[in-house]
């Protein structure tokens, strides 16, 4: 159809279309197939590395549906727990975990269902030859299934069962040492004031026993008796109030009366040993909050270790010296200084490792549990090098915050 002519002036020209030429159409095409090309290559790579990696995984990878059959699991099952695919397509994991440990599996496998994500849930997986394993499982939903991760943590289980048991043991050989320490330093504190007794009834009885009895003297023995009867009294109360059950919480303590509590019990010890016991307790310190019975097994095994580091000193006094001030504008110091022959340099931060001791029989073990306690009190304890000889060992401990 031809167009009309514009009024009064010429016919309006016709617009071509404009076609690509054979050979830039061809150009294009070639550009086209060699991405393509290039993109089925690296999706082919991609695929190939995927695929790899999941055969070579040692981690046990698992694909299962959202009521958790399995329909794919990678080699590491086999590798691992000794079962083979064709042993485990099709079926949920249910057999295979231990008994104690279903309950909750069905619960985790409920939450991923619901769409929630399993960061970490450890469980025991049976293996093909009837023991079981502990796998730390990972695992999201997507699209209707579950796509899951475990790590075999079956030998860092048992090491960390084996390092529980022989925390518990040092406890337990910590309490049994303590307790004999304590135990023989009770024994001769309380044996002290008895024999006092029985050799003052002696005494009062040969004053009373003569042609004309000596009031006077047998009153200062019966008084004599009376008094070494209260200090009998004391120390019994003293270590029932040791070992009382509510002494195990932390109250507000003066660390004053801890170190004299110390000190009562091993005043046998110290006059057996002959030692000059020098006392400087500062009157105003700040109280702590802490656990008594333990702080005094602290205090106990430093005046204990103090007074054998001085046994075989022979040429000058074996001074102990008990020493409390504030540190720190705030906080408490207790030293316990002896005379000794001192400790050697190299050893200085190696004796509160655990298991290493000077001693012939020694444990290696009060010096390390010691400081275990002192920092659980969030606090320090550390030794230095007396000056000319000997050895102090200074315990820190933070003042209580209202």
């Amino acid at each position: 159809m031809r167009r009309r002519p514009r009024a009064g002036g010429k016919p309006a020209k016709t617009r071509r279309r404009k076609t690509a030429a054979p050979g830039r159409r061809n150009a294009a095409g070639t550009e086209l197939r060699t991405i393509n090309e290039a993109l089925e290559q690296r999706i082919a790579e991609e695929t190939q590395e995927r695929i790899q990696i999941w055969n070579v995984c040692q981690d046990l990878l698992v694909i299962t549906d959202l009521e958790g059959k399995f329909l794919k699991v990678n080699p590491a099952w086999t590798a691992t727990l000794g079962w083979h695919e064709s042993e485990l397509l099709g079926k949920s994991s249910q057999w295979m975990i231990h008994p104690d440990d279903r309950k909750q599996a069905l619960v985790e496998t409920e939450r991923l269902a619901a769409g929630r994500i399993l960061l970490r849930f450890g469980i025991r997986f049976r293996e093909k030859n009837g023991s079981y394993r502990w796998l730390s499982w990972r695992a999201v939903p997507h699209q209707g299934r579950i796509y899951a991760m475990a790590r075999d943590e079956t030998e860092q289980k048992y090491a960390e069962d084996r390092f529980r048991d022989a925390q518990q043991e040092l406890e337990r050989v910590s309490r049994q040492t303590t307790l004999g320490a304590m135990t023989a330093s009770i024994a001769h504190e309380i044996r002290q004031p008895l024999a006092a007794i029985v050799a003052n009834s002696s005494a009062g009885m040969r004053w009373l026993s003569r042609a004309e009895p000596d009031v006077k003297e047998a009153l200062d023995v019966l008084k004599g008796i009376i008094d070494d009867a209260h200090r009998a009294s004391e120390i019994v109360t003293n270590i029932r109030a040791m070992f009382r059950k509510e002494n195990h919480d932390k109250h507000l303590l003066n660390a004053n009366d801890l170190v004299r509590n110390v000190l009562a019990l091993v005043h046998g010890e110290i006059e057996r040993q002959q030692a000059v016991l020098q006392v400087e307790l500062r009157d105003e310190i700040p109280q702590i909050k802490a656990e008594q019975v333990p702080l005094q097994q602290v205090f106990l095994n430093l005046t204990m270790n103090a007074l054998e580091a001085m046994s075989s000193i022979k040429d000058r006094d074996r001074l102990l010296l008990v020493k409390s001030e504030i540190h720190v504008s705030d906080g408490v110091l207790i030293t316990v200084a002896d005379a000794g022959p001192g400790i050697d340099p190299k050893n200085m931060d190696r004796i509160f490792e655990p298991f290493f001791t000077t001693k012939s029989e020694g444990m290696g073990m009060g010096l390390s549990i010691c400081r275990s306690i002192v920092q659980a009190h969030g606090g320090r304890l550390w030794a230095t090098s007396g000056s000319p000889y000997g050895s102090a060992f200074h315990v820190q401990l933070p003042s209580a915050v209202e």
